[in-house]
């Protein structure tokens, strides 16, 4: 080996590494650039062909580099109603003007989704373009051919809004800690795992007026403190915004814990606005276990009826409300979220609902 291929060797080693710390440099740098998608940087030894038998020369080594386009980004969720985020594969395409588009204005592409209204009822993203949509009609099917881009035109909102659409479906992604410590209104469990239960005059029960979690007041000092809860907006056939809260507090059988769901505008005949108790029960592996769980109903139908305002049933809306009738499917076992129980923090992340509050857009 030649002391000209013992250097090359050596240089190609530093000059891969540079390659890396590159790479490592553009990713630090964009940390906060919407929709980047991060560089990898793989090594690869480089074999050389000796001249002769009896000689040999140095390999070395080669960086390549590749940017990670075809990745998904985690979709995150915002408190606006413009925001949007493509699931899969696809770009919006935005222009640098919001009207009298010609053939020969450019239009670009981007992932990045943050959009807001300007004052004339565009959506309009931070760098200044405009979102471009195809034109639909009532039923919403494209009315032109989408393979023309001169047919986009830009998405005007100032005309939507007054509109109001009651919640029907709900979908939670949320996970319960498995490491939960068993609260003491439950009970306790020594080292050798035997159970003693709560003094009953102060023991957790879901059909009391003083010592359900539906009843907890932290001001006030009543009532149980649930371990977790998860609160799921829903809109009302008026648009009104209500609030049902699912409370949960850790079980002294393994894998369930105790359940109720609460809402203050639901007249519920039960103490504190109480809709449903029970639990909610999960398998070893951490996922729902419907048939073993009593929140809903034996067999499980997580759906929730609530009633017109003025009606004599329960749980109804309360009368002053003056609402109508609402139907809500609660998914808690989606096949790609739902609730789950897992060695980790409780945490919410996500509650999809449907529907339309009442209101106007504004810029």
């Amino acid at each position: 080996m030649s002391i000209n291929s013992a250097m090359l060797a050596g240089v190609s080693g530093l000059a891969a590494n540079s390659t890396a710390l590159a790479a490592i440099s553009n990713n630090i740098a964009n940390v906060n650039t919407t929709a980047y998608k991060r560089v990898s940087t793989n090594f690869s030894a480089i074999v050389t062909d000796s001249s002769s038998s009896g000689g040999y020369s140095a390999g070395g080594v080669i960086a390549d580099t590749r940017q990670q386009i075809s990745n998904p980004a985690l979709l995150q969720r915002t408190n606006s109603d413009m925001d949007l985020g493509i699931d899969g594969q696809g770009f919006f395409v935005v222009t640098e003007k919001s009207e009298n588009l010609t053939n020969s204005d450019t239009r670009l592409f981007t992932r990045a989704g943050s959009f807001a209204v300007d004052k004339y009822g565009y959506l309009q993203n931070a760098s200044g373009y405009y979102l471009q949509g195809w034109p639909v009609d009532a039923l919403g099917n494209v009315t032109t051919d989408p393979s023309d881009m001169s047919k986009l035109g830009s998405i005007n909102v100032s005309s939507v809004g007054g509109a109001a659409e009651a919640t029907t479906r709900v979908v939670v992604n949320a996970n319960l800690s498995d490491g939960q410590t068993l609260s003491a209104r439950v009970g306790t469990i020594d080292a050798a795992g035997t159970f003693t239960a709560a003094p009953a005059a102060t023991a957790y029960d879901a059909t009391s007026a003083t010592n359900s979690m539906a009843a907890y007041d932290i001001d006030a000092g009543t009532g149980v403190e649930p371990d977790f809860e998860i609160s799921i907006p829903v809109s009302d056939s008026k648009g009104g915004q209500r609030n049902i809260t699912i409370r949960l507090l850790k079980s002294e059988t393994a894998n369930t814990w105790y359940a109720e769901m609460v809402s203050p505008d639901v007249t519920t005949g039960t103490p504190a606005g109480q809709l449903a108790s029970g639990t909610l029960a999960f398998t070893q592996d951490g996922r729902l276990d419907t048939a073993n769980s009593t929140l809903f109903g034996t067999p499980y139908n997580s759906t929730l009826t609530i009633g017109a305002s003025g009606t004599a049933g329960t749980p109804r809306w309360m009368d002053i409300l003056g609402v109508d009738d609402q139907t809500i499917s609660l998914d808690l076992e989606d096949a790609t979220a739902g609730l789950t129980q897992l060695n980790s923090t409780s945490i919410v992340q996500s509650v999809v609902t449907n529907g339309t509050a009442f209101g106007n857009l504004s810029n």
